[in-house]
C-alpha cells in the first residue's frame, strides 16, 4: 500500500514564444484607414450577435481597440497571411474562431502587392543577334583557380625556396654577420655599433 501518490503527468518542455514583430510608426494610407473602419464595423456587428445588447463595455469586450490597431499595423507590413500568424502577433483570444474572417478582410482591403518583374524591358532583336554571336566557353572547361606566389627565402631572398630549405645557398650562415646575402641596411646597422678606434 503506497502512501505517497506518484505523479503521472509530466510537465512538457516550455517552448519559446514567438516574438512580436515590431512595426515602425507610419501614417496610414487610405486603404489602411478603410481597413480600420471595416474592422470596427465587423467588430461591432459580431460582438452584437455574440453577446447581445451590452451597455458598459461595448464591443471592446469582444475585440479591444489595441487589437484592431495591431491588425492595421501588421497589414501595413503585409504580415497577416494566416490565422496562426494573426494569433501569434495579436494574441487575440477569439482569433481561432473568427481569425479567418479577419484575414479575409485584411487581404481584401490591404492586399499584398505583386512582386516587381525581374526585367523592366524586352530585349530588342539586334541585341538578341549579338548575344547569339558571342562565343560560349565549353562546359567541360575547369573553373579557374587562384595561383599562389612562389615562396621567397628570408635569408638569400631568392624565389623558389624557404630559409630552412636545403636549396638555400646560405643554409647554416643565416645567423652569422658575415653572410653575403644580408640586406645592406642590416650590415650598416651592425657596423654602426662598432666603437670608434
Amino acid at each position: 500500500m503506497e502512501m505517497i501518490p506518484i505523479r503521472s503527468d509530466v510537465p512538457s518542455k516550455a517552448s519559446r514564444a514567438v516574438s512580436k514583430m515590431k512595426v515602425k510608426s507610419f501614417t496610414p494610407s487610405a486603404s489602411e484607414e478603410t481597413l480600420k473602419r471595416k474592422l470596427y464595423e465587423w467588430r461591432d456587428r459580431t460582438a452584437q450577435s455574440q453577446y447581445g445588447d451590452f451597455e458598459y463595455y461595448g464591443a471592446d469586450m469582444f475585440m479591444h481597440i489595441s487589437v484592431v490597431e495591431r491588425i492595421v499595423d501588421l497589414a501595413h507590413v503585409y504580415e497577416v497571411n494566416s490565422v496562426t500568424q494573426l494569433t501569434e502577433q495579436t494574441q487575440w483570444c477569439n482569433s481561432y474562431e473568427f481569425g479567418q474572417e479577419i484575414v479575409e478582410l485584411v487581404q481584401k482591403y490591404c492586399p499584398k502587392p505583386l512582386p516587381k518583374p525581374l526585367f523592366t524591358s524586352v530585349p530588342q532583336e539586334s541585341q538578341l543577334r549579338n548575344l547569339s554571336a558571342i562565343a560560349v566557353l565549353p562546359a567541360t572547361s575547369a573553373p579557374l583557380r587562384l595561383t599562389r606566389a612562389p615562396p621567397r627565402c628570408g635569408s638569400c631572398h631568392q624565389v623558389g625556396h624557404k630559409k630552412n630549405s636545403p636549396k638555400c645557398p646560405n643554409k647554416g650562415c643565416a645567423s652569422e654577420p658575415t653572410c653575403q646575402s644580408r640586406w645592406p641596411a642590416e650590415v650598416e646597422q651592425d657596423s654602426e655599433n662598432i666603437p670608434p678606434t
